[in-house]
């Protein structure tokens, strides 16, 4: 048993280890701005989300998605939920496909004795993103601190439509996009599906060179 476990470990590993950037908005050495940000949560007790979207080029199983967010005060609730999303017929985020916690693990913006970090949502279900499809990834926390998603500082800025969600409605507009990563494997066509088609090929060639021969 322990050895299966083991084993599963190592694979994960590997799997996340070789995954092809999907989208990505960090600078060198994964920089971002360590002092700015959108807000995500706002101590005035408002019922607060923030949403970034991403279309994928490519077909995709999701690994995991890097980001930051950080929060203004260093005694509030260290506490973000991140979530994956789909689109709804309003363009806006719609239903969840995964959601990821972190407790405790967020710095303070513009800190240098706890400076923002970079934070990983490792995916337990690796589900299947479509190209050409518009995903969402929305950060929220309690409504009683302040938490913000750090902004890229690629030049030109990366900029891109972000949704915020305030009871009862979503409203959006173009920003300077925080800074997040997608990691996954693509999704190719298995070699299985294509192997019966060569023997079929291969009989008809030989068939007309015997009709011709």
């Amino acid at each position: 048993m322990r050895t299966l476990q083991k084993l599963s470990l190592f694979l994960f590993a590997a799997c996340h280890l070789n995954a092809d950037v999907i989208f990505n908005n960090f600078g060198t050495s994964d920089s971002f701005d360590l002092n700015t940000g959108l807000t995500v949560a706002d101590s005035s007790g408002a019922n607060l989300k923030t949403s970034l979207s991403f279309t994928p080029t490519v077909d995709f199983q999701l690994a995991q998605i890097d980001f930051v967010t950080s929060l203004l005060n260093a005694g509030d609730q260290n506490q973000v939920t991140i979530t994956l999303s789909s689109t709804d017929s309003d363009g806006n985020p719609g239903a969840a496909i995964e959601v990821f916690s972190f407790s405790g693990q967020m710095g303070v913006l513009g800190s240098v004795v706890s400076p923002p970090v970079l934070l990983s949502a490792i995916s337990g279900i690796n589900p299947v993103l479509r190209s050409g499809t518009t995903y969402w990834i929305t950060a929220e926390s309690s409504p009683d601190v302040t938490v913000v998603w750090n902004q890229n500082t690629l030049s030109p800025n990366d900029v891109g439509t972000m949704a915020q969600y305030q009871s009862p409605s979503w409203t959006t507009q173009p920003v300077t996009r925080g800074a997040f990563r997608v990691l996954g494997t693509l999704v190719t066509v298995p070699s299985a599906v294509l192997r019966p088609i060569f023997p079929k090929t291969q009989n008809t060639l030989l068939a007309l060179h015997r009709t011709t021969k």
